[in-house]
């Protein structure tokens, strides 16, 4: 992937310039950079403001070709500097051709609304669903740690009938663990984080499919939660265990 900002500089367009003055860019990227690096810090919206003036600034400057090429400009280099920053921070090793518009909006704004926004959700639904799909896998896995007298697996024996599921719950925090340890390929984590329901998922998925995503981003996307976020893992903990018990 190449991107050269020196290609995609502005012209000077004061009538512009002025309906893009609430749109401090230097500040927005600055924040898009720290969000990316943390996504868990802030679940800020940062392009969806950016994305509305670019559509304004569309229609407003329709018949003009040159303020529509300085807009296009605009655009190109507000994405592909985040599609540079997802990247550089899961080592994609992802294919854009910049200078289509429309291929590097839509590749920034799955990236950024999959990876970025929705981190603590795929995280969530990746553990709950990889656990109901190998449930039996982990039952033989995790059977030797198992005490059928001890406090929580009496408690939850009154609740939970399937002793598989028991044994699951009473050893969760160990499974959750193992499964983040787990090297899982890129199209089966996005399966489980959305179950093919999210078009942003779909979207990846298809540019993996086609060879424009061949790096595995699984294992330094899920790291991140790894390193500084242990109350965040006790929420996602609390979030899978009430979803397997009902």
């Amino acid at each position: 992937m190449l991107f050269d900002e020196e290609q995609y500089d502005l012209c000077s367009d004061t009538e512009i310039d002025m309906l893009l003055a609430d749109l401090p860019f230097d500040l927005l990227k600055e924040n898009l950079r720290y969000q990316i690096k943390d996504p868990l810090a802030t679940n800020v919206n940062y392009i969806e403001n950016a994305i509305d003036k670019f559509r304004v600034l569309r229609e407003t400057y329709s018949e003009n070709a040159d303020a529509i090429r300085n807009i296009n400009s605009l655009t190109v280099n507000f994405f592909a500097f985040i599609i540079k920053q997802i990247d550089e921070q899961f080592d994609l090793d992802i294919d854009v051709d910049f200078s289509d518009v429309q291929e590097t909006v839509e590749v920034g704004e799955a990236l950024y609304n999959f990876l970025i926004l929705r981190y603590k959700k795929n995280i969530t639904k990746f553990i709950y669903r990889f656990i109901k799909k190998n449930k039996k896998r982990l039952v033989e896995e995790f059977e030797g740690q198992y005490k059928k007298k001890d406090v929580t697996s009496i408690s939850l024996k009154k609740k939970i009938k399937n002793k598989d599921d028991v044994l699951i719950i009473s050893n969760l925090p160990s499974i959750i663990k193992y499964i983040m340890n787990l090297e899982i390929e890129p199209l089966d984590f996005i399966e489980y984080a959305t179950k093919s329901e999210l078009y942003e998922g779909n979207y990846l998925s298809n540019m993996i499919l086609q060879g424009k995503l061949i790096g595995n981003f699984v294992h330094e996307y899920v790291n991140l939660i790894n390193e500084d976020y242990d109350y965040i893992l006790d929420e996602i903990q609390t979030d899978v265990k009430m979803k397997l018990m009902n």
